[in-house]
């Protein structure tokens, strides 16, 4: 295109027309790849670990201290982990693989707004009575859940698992699940004020489906190939 018709043309015209562009474009290719990679399975796999890192945030800092971008970051993480699925076309990447993404992360969604909601909230509000059961079952389910995150975001680096857990996922489930039956039942024997017992039931509900969603996850996480696709592309 950058010949004129009307003249003849040189063998120099044509080899410094062809060299021009293809030059560009090797450049533009090594700058891309070498100094500023912009991979999608990349991209996806630094949304899954951040937003494994904020609901490990959630866990671990009470509700007053948490940065007040936490809740911008969680609304616009599945958004951008699903653009850059969307534009995934890497060849090894098995068919049905982006959709086992999606509802990977939408699982990871809904468990870090239970986590938001509930993580922090319902010990203040327990009856002298239940606090020290009550600190005693929140506790062993948010540290097995904060093994499943660090479980998880080993899963996305390829990398090695944590060291095992005393207890897995849902036998903490279980746990947790019995002390909000008798909860519920010693409330009912002493009368607790409905407004009351309607709250801190509640949030012990959203606890425990916050873990129930990470066991979700961990069984989602477990199906994916990632192996054959999370790495980089050859030049």
């Amino acid at each position: 295109m950058g010949l004129n018709a009307q003249r003849p043309v040189t063998f120099q015209s044509i080899v410094g027309v062809y060299f021009g562009i293809v030059v560009g474009l090797i450049l533009s290719a090594l700058v891309q790849r070498l100094l500023w990679p912009v991979l999608p399975q990349w991209e996806i796999r630094d949304r899954v670990l951040e937003l494994l890192r904020l609901c490990r945030t959630i866990l671990q800092v009470p509700p007053d201290q948490r940065p007040a971008w936490l809740h911008q970051r969680l609304a616009l993480i599945p958004v951008e982990a699903s653009n850059w699925i969307t534009v995934m076309n890497k060849p090894d990447c098995p068919p049905d693989e982006p959709e086992r993404l999606r509802a990977y992360i939408q699982t990871l969604r809904r468990a870090a707004g239970h986590l938001l909601v509930s993580a922090g909230q319902l010990l203040p509000l327990l009856p002298d009575q239940q606090a020290e059961k009550g600190r005693d079952a929140l506790r062993a389910l948010r540290e097995v859940m904060k093994f499943e995150l660090d479980s998880q975001s080993s899963r996305f680096q390829l990398g090695g698992t944590p060291p095992p857990s005393s207890k897995t996922l849902a036998e903490a489930l279980e746990e947790m699940q019995r002390w909000v039956e008798n909860l519920r039942l010693w409330i009912l024997e002493n009368h607790v004020p409905v407004e009351d017992s309607i709250r801190i039931l509640g949030l012990a509900d959203r606890f425990a489906m916050a873990g129930g969603e990470l066991l979700t996850a961990s069984k989602q996480a477990a199906a994916l190939r990632l192996r054959l696709y999370i790495g980089d592309y050859v030049i």
